[in-house]
């Protein structure tokens, strides 16, 4: 009768070691995946940000890029900075900015500066991925706002910055 009770004993704390691992597994995956987002609503390049309606009379339409749903303008005093925007409300949708290093951003990234600034004012969250001839991408997410800024960047100079609307 007494091995009885010792094997009932062991099946239950085995099945509660099992129970609690399950728990924590769980719980650690989820605390990883969802600590990945960072609030991107509020970012700025050149003062306009994602969501803004773009007054498409001070730009100029840049016809190697349009498509149905979408139009890139730029400023003639700004050739580098291209926002793509929604044809039908003129809300902008992407920021792209290349090789000028005179426009700023409110995330103190600036082309050819430093990405340790970005990432001192955005936090950690970010992923990393190697390219091609020794650049990298650092890609913050927003998973509530559905925003993506990617930076590309080589031996830690930023060369290139995206942010767009997923």
């Amino acid at each position: 009768m007494t091995t009885l009770k010792i094997h009932k004993l062991i099946l239950v704390i085995g099945l509660s070691m099992v129970v609690l691992i399950g728990l924590g597994a769980w719980v650690s995956i989820h605390y990883a995946i969802s600590d990945r987002s960072t609030n991107l609503s509020s970012l700025t390049v050149n003062r306009q940000k994602i969501g803004d309606k773009l007054d498409k009379d001070e730009y100029i339409v840049d016809e190697a890029m349009i498509t149905k749903k979408y139009r890139a303008y730029y400023r003639k005093e700004y050739p580098d900075l291209i926002f793509i925007v929604k044809k039908k409300n003129s809300e902008i949708v992407g920021i792209t900015l290349i090789h000028d290093r005179g426009i700023r951003t409110n995330f103190n990234a600036t082309i050819e500066g430093p990405i340790e600034n970005v990432i001192d004012k955005l936090g950690r969250n970010y992923k990393e991925k190697q390219l091609h001839n020794g650049f990298k991408s650092i890609n913050f997410l927003d998973k509530d706002n559905k925003i993506k800024l990617s930076i590309i960047c080589k031996h830690d100079k930023i060369k290139r910055i995206e942010l767009y609307k997923k």
